[in-house]
């Protein structure tokens, strides 16, 4: 059979990353329709590129005169049928008319849900063990969970495997001896710094699970160093986030697990040491760029972080408060919870509330002041707990914003994307009968927390004033001085 794209010959899975590569080539790119799994398999063996599982199966399959008939349901009968037999091309699919109308961002994940899922029924567990055996470099990549969604054990596993590297973030609840909590502090450091390291972290395979993932930094890179695949397990949806998407496993996290790593050996690879050693020193620069600097955001945060009680509850707001909060670690016994991707830092103290009174554990409520005063409601009424605890991140605006590019501290900056502010919090802490405290310093920070924690006969509320106009450069400048690692 004549190979149809001898010029892609290298590519294990065509991508659009690798269309948009072989385009700016000038390389040919074949395509070609296909509507069933024995078709797509001689199509895929052929050297096709992509794969079209086009409407026109409603007039060539159905026996339709027009491509209007077919439904969603018959399009992802051909689409899975087609996803089942390739294991090279990349896969395209029409929607049938109708299937979205309002927002072509509907579209997105209709296709990706079905057909890239794989039963648990129907999995051929031993080619993907034979695939996770052989990869030198494999990513395990988690996104939002509630706490205790793994067994303890198979963190052991990633722990003791050399050759997989555990990304976990805050919101995660996962937290082990060797993962990586603070993705960014991987990865920003590098763009900067130390770019051919990239080489170096480009997985083999990346296997996912959990909700959404906060850090932008790992959406770049795993879309430009694309690995060869993809996994992601869920029970019901499957996301192509980083546009690689290879097969999804449609069952709950642990029974994969159980499948995939019954009986594993670990063989040599030096893909965690490599990975953890070059983390490792990124966070000392980082330490010590953090004792220098004077009091901010940043420097609030750490001390924050480092001085939090085990045992708690805690809730994030959206925004500034979710993305530093995954710069540092926290202990393992704190269960975080933030409503990311709802409705932006609409509901953030309303849903710690609400949190707090079927919570067995105190709830405490990391929050900017733009999230805090858009809803105090959240605030008003009867059933606040003395246990509950509030911290307020006051610098004076939405500061997150200056890390944009534009005309900074002109008045239409200032006015619609910084939204400054003259406000505090006292009056309002008073109005729904909380114990206040402010502070403006670290060291009055430090002294603040020692008995913001503690028992009372009503909820506490600490306000923590940091500087308005410094915070952007002082978190980019973090990040400059982990490059000198």
């Amino acid at each position: 059979m004549v190979n149809m794209s001898k010029a892609t010959n290298n590519y294990t899975r065509i991508t659009t990353n690798t269309l948009a590569e072989l385009k700016s080539k000038g390389r040919k790119i074949a395509m070609l329709t296909a509507y069933d799994y024995t078709m797509a398999g001689i199509v895929d063996k052929a050297g096709v590129d992509v794969i079209l599982v086009g409407d026109s199966a409603s007039n060539v399959m159905a026996g339709h005169e027009t491509t209007l008939p077919i439904t969603l349901d018959q399009m992802i009968y051909h689409a899975a049928s087609v996803v089942r037999g390739v294991k090279r091309a990349l896969v395209v699919v029409d929607l049938p008319f109708g299937a979205y109308q309002a927002d072509s961002k509907e579209a997105l994940p209709i296709v990706f849900q079905e057909t890239t899922k794989t039963e648990s029924s129907s999995i051929d567990f031993k080619s993907f063990k034979k695939k996770w055996k052989a990869a030198k470099k494999k990513i395990v990549l988690v996104g939002v969970n509630t706490p205790g969604v793994l067994d303890s054990k198979w963190m052991e596993y990633f722990d003791d495997d050399p050759s997989v590297i555990l990304l976990t973030e805050t919101t995660s609840n996962l937290r082990s001896k060797d993962s990586i909590n603070s993705i960014d502090s991987l990865i920003a450091p590098l763009e900067m710094g130390h770019p051919d390291f990239f080489s170096a972290l480009h997985p083999d395979i990346l296997l996912t699970f959990g909700g959404m993932v906060v850090s932008k930094k790992i959406k770049k890179f795993l879309r430009e160093f694309s690995p060869k695949e993809h996994w992601h397990v869920d029970p019901l949806r499957a996301y192509d986030t980083y546009y690689c998407l290879s097969h999804h496993f449609q069952m709950p996290v642990n029974s994969f697990f159980s499948k995939l790593l019954e009986e594993f050996r670990f063989h040599e690879s030096d893909f965690k040491s490599i990975v953890l050693d070059q983390y490792q020193k990124q966070l000392e620069q980082g330490d010590a760029y953090l004792n220098k600097i004077g009091f901010s955001d940043l420097k609030a945060f750490k001390t924050i972080f480092s001085l939090m009680p085990g045992h708690i509850q805690l809730q994030l707001a959206n925004s500034s408060t979710v993305r530093y909060s995954q710069l540092f670690d926290l202990p393992h016994e704190v269960d975080v919870f933030c409503n990311r991707g709802t409705s932006g830092i609409d509901g953030s103290t309303a849903t710690a509330v609400g949190a707090s009174l079927m919570s067995s554990k105190p709830c405490l409520l990391i929050t900017g002041d733009l999230s805090f005063f858009y809803d105090i409601n959240g605030l008003w009424n009867n059933y606040l707990l003395p246990s509950f605890r509030i911290i307020v991140i006051n610098n004076g605006g939405g500061g997150i914003f200056r890390i944009l590019p534009g005309e900074k501290d002109s008045p239409k900056y200032d006015t619609y994307f910084e939204t400054i502010h003259h406000k505090n919090v006292r009056q309002l802490a008073k109005a729904f009968g909380f114990k206040y405290k402010s502070v403006s310093n670290n060291i009055q920070l430090k002294w603040a927390l020692k008995s913001f924690y503690k028992p009372s006969n009503q909820p506490k509320i600490l306000e923590i004033k940091t500087p308005r106009k410094i915070n952007d450069e002082v978190l980019l400048n973090y990040f400059k001085a982990m490059q000198k690692s």
